[in-house]
């Protein structure tokens, strides 16, 4: 209600056809909210094709962020999500021995080739280069919307992926409509979304849910919206969408 999802909905409650892809630590694709909504994935950081949890790395994050892009929407369970219908391509970045996120661009560019229509980057650092610049590039030319995390640092530093050009930048918001606490501030930033108290998939709780803040949490929501955005208007250029 916050992001007056339910008018939107009237208007389109997405298409299968449209690809949002979670690139993350990683996935739990059997989640029962998730499941029928994943298409084959990757994980970058181990080259093969399990995005699942693996050793040190639980997932959860990756879980999380998946549910608020494209968890499966008035199913009598769990959590609704704003893209509803859109399909999900989950694509691991983190290691298997400790979860640590090697392969952020590697993944960003096999989801790039996989036909994504937006790319979600709950994840980053302070740190640049014209390697990761020319991926980010590299997937827009495909044909990609990414979206990224802007840092929970409470600062105005720049925060990558996120600050790339060709990036939407999302910082975090409160139930007030006011920035969180430990948002990235800036005129960096492209746009806001809800961040605090966000309720979704997890791989951490017996329930199966959690409640998550961060600008982790609000990236996905445009993502999902992007994705609901271009179901509705499929031949939308994507500047149309972004502008």
């Amino acid at each position: 209600h916050q992001v007056n999802a339910p008018q939107a909905w009237d208007l389109s409650t997405g298409d299968a056809n449209i690809k949002v892809a979670v690139t993350d630590n990683a996935i739990n694709v059997n989640h029962p909210d998730l499941i029928n909504k994943m298409l084959p994935g990757w994980n970058s950081a181990e080259n093969n094709n399990n995005p699942n949890p693996c050793g040190g790395n639980n997932g959860n994050h990756g879980t999380h962020v998946a549910g608020t892009v494209g968890a499966e929407t008035d199913n009598g369970i769990g959590v609704a999500s704003i893209g509803w219908d859109i399909s999900i391509i989950p694509v691991a970045i983190g290691r298997c021995s400790d979860g640590a996120l090697t392969a952020g661009y590697d993944g960003i560019i096999w989801a790039a080739d996989a036909g994504a229509d937006v790319i979600n980057m709950s994840w980053g650092g302070a740190g640049s280069s014209n390697f990761a610049q020319n991926a980010i590039n590299y997937a827009w030319n495909q044909g990609a919307i990414l979206v990224a995390a802007a840092g929970n640092n409470n600062s105005n530093q720049q925060f990558y992926p996120a600050a790339y050009n060709n990036v939407i930048s999302v910082a975090a918001t409160t139930l007030n409509d006011v920035r969180s606490s430990f948002s990235q501030y800036g005129p960096w930033i492209d746009i806001a979304a809800p961040g605090s108290s966000i309720q979704s998939t997890s791989t951490a709780t017996t329930s199966g849910y959690q409640s998550l803040q961060g600008t982790s949490m609000a990236s996905p929501l445009v993502s999902g919206f992007l994705g609901l955005m271009k179901s509705f208007a499929p031949n939308a250029t994507n500047n149309d969408l972004i502008n």
